[in-house]
């Protein structure tokens, strides 16, 4: 399943791995053109526990169901296949059977029967042990699993697109550590192709919706862009007046920004397409905010992004009342059913922090 969280759809599909790539191209674009690179994930794989034994001289062609293994440790533990039938909720004719098809493998008798008790012969003894160690362990990882799945403790593994991850994302961060010192947190903040299952990344983070994606996704917000210039450029150039005058400014645009030659902004219910003079065309946002910062020219930059330079007087809006589309911020993880707490509770922090930075100055 692959996932370009910064560039348009060109349909490529990747059959065999759930990927998410999050590599930063066409970071100023409307809504819907990006995210959109996604392939149908592999099929599924169904696992049948099997535990493969070779012990006391015995070899045995077919490894033995886990199953029918606890099956006959609980037999031996209550001493009786009544007993072990009503605590299984299984037929005792079911029950028998499998036990025989568990002998018929071993190639070896594992219980001596009568009409009032069972007891185990030694080999069966011997298996018995055997059975007790796994019941314990599976009973172990059962406990550790419910640990994992409910309390806020071990490791969170999320992927970001390196512009926006290491522009707003840092600070927040820190504050989740805060909250919570029994999580470690690994963010992968890069443009590459993200595997989600060979890499044990719990989250991908991605901007734009997907048009397909058997991924689970979850939307934790949206972002939005205005039209920003410093100070310095406008006492040189003067601030425009109208969407019509923006052509008569320098643009720091995008590869795409340039390709298409247009700003899409809006206003409540209008939108307008705003030709633009991209005298200079970078494929990083953050260059694009720096360059407008240095004086260089306009440029259509994400508001969460230019905050802390608007506050600072380093920027200036330019025309307010135009903002591009909402882009739509997308988490992606591989299930929706039993989700960790731990990541929850991450997007739910998340989404809280889009909300806070994103409102336009």
């Amino acid at each position: 399943m692959l996932l370009h969280a910064l560039a348009p759809f060109d349909g490529s599909t990747r059959e065999a791995r759930k990927l998410v790539d999050i590599s930063p191209r066409a970071c100023l674009m409307p809504a819907g053109s990006f995210a959109d690179r996604i392939s149908r994930p592999g099929k599924s794989i169904e696992s049948k526990m099997e535990f493969s034994i070779s012990f006391l001289g015995i070899k045995m062609k077919n490894p033995l169901d886990l199953n029918t293994l606890m099956l006959f440790h609980e037999v031996v533990r209550t001493g009786s296949l009544a007993g072990a039938s009503q605590r299984l909720g299984m037929p005792r004719s079911t029950l028998s059977r499998r036990l025989g098809q568990l002998e018929k493998e071993m190639g070896a008798l594992l219980l001596k029967k009568s009409t009032r008790k069972l007891a185990a012969t030694d080999i069966g003894l011997s298996l018995y042990e055997h059975c007790e160690r796994i019941a314990s362990e599976a009973a172990e990882v059962r406990e550790k699993a419910s640990r994992m799945q409910t309390e806020l403790h071990g490791t969170l593994r999320v992927a970001l697109p390196i512009e926006f991850g290491t522009a707003w994302l840092g600070k927040a961060v820190s504050e989740f550590a805060i909250r919570h010192p029994d999580m470690h947190i690994e963010i992968d903040v890069s443009g590459r192709v993200v595997d989600l299952i060979d890499e044990s990344v719990d989250i991908a983070i991605a901007f734009g919706q997907p048009k397909e994606s058997r991924l689970a996704q979850r939307r934790l917000g949206s972002i939005s862009s205005g039209i920003y210039a410093s100070p310095a450029y406008l006492e040189r150039r003067g601030a425009p007046q109208a969407l019509g005058d923006i052509l008569a400014h320098d643009c720091v645009v995008t590869e795409i920004q340039q390709r298409e030659g247009v700003w899409l902004v809006r206003s409540q219910n209008t939108r307008r397409s705003v030709r633009v003079n991209g005298r200079v065309r970078v494929n990083s946002i953050r260059l694009a905010r720096e360059l407008v910062i240095g004086g260089t020219g306009l440029g259509l930059l994400p508001h969460m992004m230019c905050a802390n330079y608007l506050a600072s007087s380093r920027l200036v809006r330019v025309l307010p009342s135009w903002n591009s589309p909402t882009l739509p911020v997308v988490a992606l993880f591989l299930s929706r059913h039993r989700v960790p707490k731990r990541t929850r509770v991450f997007l739910d922090f998340v989404a809280e922090q889009l909300t806070l930075q994103q409102a336009p100055a």
